[in-house]
């Protein structure tokens, strides 16, 4: 037994020097990934900068040459061969020279280009960014296996210690006589037993290889990137099922869990628009990343971040269903409140936890921490940031909102009136910039009906009390702070959430102010109105939408309209025009036009138009400058037209023109005009707007133009059936009417 006991220590210790080799030469990986990461890192945001910046410089030259092409084409220099020939020429031979230097995930059909981009180059730098994730991952499987080897060591280093006090029982035992003998025999033998047990217990278990771990991080790598740019369901779904690989490949990988996490919370965001914060979540997708939560914490990740989501996804259960833990959730968030005590969020979510908790005034207090870390002073390392107070805004509206009708808590009678009061104050303190409370009373009884269309939204109402007709010299509403936030809410759920793309605090006077105000208040026809664009990968869907009014914090009325039909149409946005339009998401991009030059030779007009098309419909958005004096403009009829009502129509014409001669899809060289409207009501924030109609025997266009401040014409086309745009102009709301009143100018 002595020589077998020997023996097996002899082969632990040989299995323990391999665990520490492996170990030291895991860790040495481990070491050499993560200076390769940060060298990939670094060279990949460069590299990216560097083809972004070329890939400016080519629309850049390729609009100079479009400008100049338009300029000649117009008549605006003289005949062929001036100097608006001489620049386009010398912009196209620049661009050609650039254009070798732009890699092809930039090119117009590119997954990272800029139409598949809302937020362009933001895929570009993502996508180039995977190399050095994808290294970052590895480095933390290496940590991960040597820390996995050099606790097997550990182990098996007790394993000998076991084994040299079974020799010394069992060697003592010898020079003993009887009952000792007979004890330290069974204990030595014992010792060896259990340390043999022990010994193939550490050997048998599965140990993570370097190939699978960076096999895993690749995975991860995908899973990550996916996400970051994800908009849709399918987007979050393509990052979940790379998580679910790499977490195949490597079961311990507790970023991949948190990834994973945060893809099931936005695979299931019932909220509109570009969102930071997320406060309703799909039950199956929220219980899924809270095991998911849970999971990565117990392998180790346990940063605020997870912290705070975590909680957030406990306390979303409590709103969704009262099934959450409340005080669980609240533990994570004062622990990430501990570790990050500069983030609103996560003082924000403890608030709204806390009010859950029946406890007000800390809840009040807590709201009070949350706007004084989103208010920090302009100048600070954190400076406002109003797209970003605008969405911690919206999150604190809508979980508020939803406490309101949580299971839980929807019998409370002193609820409704602690939630109005809470975001009474949280607008009021926004919209000042600093820590207050409402300081209005004034209260609005008429609304007029809400105006839904896919990418924008108005509400208008009548004067409130004391205040009448601006235009007339009477009070004017627009001296006050009007805050406008928007809600909506899907067939199938009760609760709402806001839409912050569409909402907003301002006024039409904020001299002295030092902040962004994105809300206009506007008069016409006897009422205010308030409209904004809607930016986002998707148009709004059909659902009802809420519009609360606050003026000077205080919440001055509400209207609501139920089961808006909108269509299931995309929006597809175009930097080069700077509009934005909405289409069925069948439709396929129009490539830009190509027209003859004076000399014959084929000139693509790069940033002239935006389009989509289908077998039988089309939607065109045109920008060209147009220059002030034309041949032609000065033969308008004294008293026919005004100026800008000449130029409206010369720029309709030209438009047309274009379209018919490059041949782009549904634009027949027949169609003519049959019917004409001056001073169209609004189009795309414009001014000398002018619609015509154009048509054959088959076919009906709808053209409106207007200018811009800066001196562009801009032209919306949109083209199909007769029957169908005949219906259109006769008021019905049919597809190709919800894609004109779609068209938005961005810039």
């Amino acid at each position: 037994v002595i020589v077998i006991t020997t023996m097996m220590g002899g082969l632990v210790g040989y299995l323990l020097n391999g665990a520490n080799v492996t170990a030291s030469t895991a860790a040495a990986a481990a070491q050499r990934t993560g200076v390769a990461a940060s060298r990939a890192l670094l060279a990949e945001q460069q590299q990216a900068d560097a083809d972004y910046q070329a890939y400016v410089e080519l629309r850049s030259l390729q609009q100079r040459a479009t400008t100049a092409f338009v300029a000649q084409a117009l008549g605006a220099e003289g005949p062929a061969g001036t100097l608006a020939d001489a620049r386009q020429a010398s912009a196209t031979a620049a661009a050609a020279q650039t254009a070798a230097a732009v890699p092809a995930d930039l090119g117009p059909d590119a997954s990272t280009g800029p139409y598949a981009d809302a937020s362009f180059p933001r895929k570009l730098f993502t996508a180039r960014a995977v190399q050095a994730t994808e290294l970052e991952a590895a480095q933390d499987g290496e940590n991960e296996i040597a820390a996995s080897w050099g606790a097997i060591g550990s182990q098996l280093t007790a394993v000998l210690t076991v084994f040299a006090v079974a020799l010394f029982l069992l060697g003592s035992s010898l020079s003993l006589r009887g009952g000792p003998r007979l004890l330290f025999s069974a204990l030595g033998a014992a010792l060896v037993l259990c340390g043999l047990v022990w010994a193939t217990v550490v050997q048998v278990q599965p140990h993570q290889s370097s190939a699978r771990g960076q096999e895993a991080a690749h995975h991860y790598a995908l899973g990550l990137q996916a996400a970051a740019n994800a908009s849709r369901p399918a987007d979050y779904q393509a990052a979940i099922d790379e998580f679910d690989q790499a977490i195949a490949l490597r079961p311990r990988f507790a970023r991949a869990y948190f990834g994973r996490a945060q893809a099931r919370i936005g695979h299931g965001n019932r909220e509109l628009g570009p969102t930071l914060y997320v406060s309703q979540v799909d039950p199956v997708d929220l219980h899924a990343s809270i095991a998911d939560f849970t999971t990565a914490a117990r392998y180790g990740q346990s940063d605020p971040a997870e912290q705070n989501d975590l909680g957030a996804a406990q306390a979303l259960d409590w709103l969704q269903s009262g099934k959450g833990d409340l005080a669980m959730a609240a533990r994570q968030f004062r622990a990430a409140i501990a570790a990050d005590p500069t983030s609103p969020l996560y003082y924000v979510n403890l608030a709204v936890t806390q009010l859950a908790q029946q406890h007000a005034d800390d809840s009040r207090a807590t709201f009070d921490q949350a706007i004084a870390q989103a208010l920090r002073p302009t100048g600070s390392t954190h400076p406002n940031q109003p797209f970003v107070e605008e969405q911690l805004l919206g999150a604190s509206l809508s979980l508020l909102d939803n406490l309101g009708t949580s299971p839980k808590a929807a019998g409370r009678a002193d609820l409704p009136a602690l939630i109005t009061a809470q975001k009474e104050r949280l607008i009021a303190s926004i919209g000042a910039g600093r820590l207050t409370g409402p300081t209005g009373t004034v209260t609005i009884d008429r609304f007029g009906p809400l105006i839904v269309n896919p990418d924008d939204v108005q509400v208008s109402f009548a004067p409130p009390a004391g205040f009448g007709d601006p235009t007339a010299g009477g009070p004017d509403l627009s001296s006050h702070v009007v805050a406008v936030q928007w809600y909506f809410r899907s067939a199938d759920d009760p609760r709402w959430t806001v839409i912050p793309a569409v909402s907003g605090w301002g006024t039409t006077n904020p001299t002295g102010l030092d902040r962004r105000w994105n809300v206009f208040l506007g008069w016409s026809s006897g009422s205010y109105y308030v409209k904004l664009p809607f930016l986002g990968a998707d148009c709004l869907p059909n659902g009802s939408y809420r519009a609360e009014v606050y003026v000077d914090g205080h919440l001055a009325g509400q209207a609501r309209t139920d089961q808006t039909q909108l269509g299931d149409l995309v929006q597809s946005q175009d930097p080069a025009t700077g509009v934005a339009l909405c289409h069925p998401a069948d439709w396929q991009r129009t490539a830009a036009p190509a027209l003859a030059a004076p000399d014959g030779a084929p000139v693509t007009l790069h940033g002239l138009v935006h389009g989509f098309s289908s077998s039988t419909a089309a939607v065109y958005a045109l920008r060209f400058p147009l220059p002030r004096e034309l041949p032609g403009l000065a033969e308008a009829p004294a008293g026919d037209e005004a100026p800008g009502q000449a130029r409206a129509a010369r720029a309709t014409e030209w438009a047309m023109s274009v379209l018919t001669r490059a041949g782009l899809p549904h634009a027949e060289a027949d169609l003519q005009p049959v019917q004409a409207q001056g001073t169209t009501s609004y189009f795309m924030g414009t001014v000398d707007t002018r619609t015509t109609v154009y048509a054959n025997a088959t076919v009906a266009a709808v053209v409106t133009a207007g200018a811009t401040a800066d001196g562009d014409e801009v032209v919306g086309v949109v083209i199909g059936p007769i029957a169908e745009i005949r219906a259109a102009l006769g008021g019905t709301v049919n597809d190709l009417a919800r894609i004109y009143y779609s068209l938005t100018r961005t810039a």
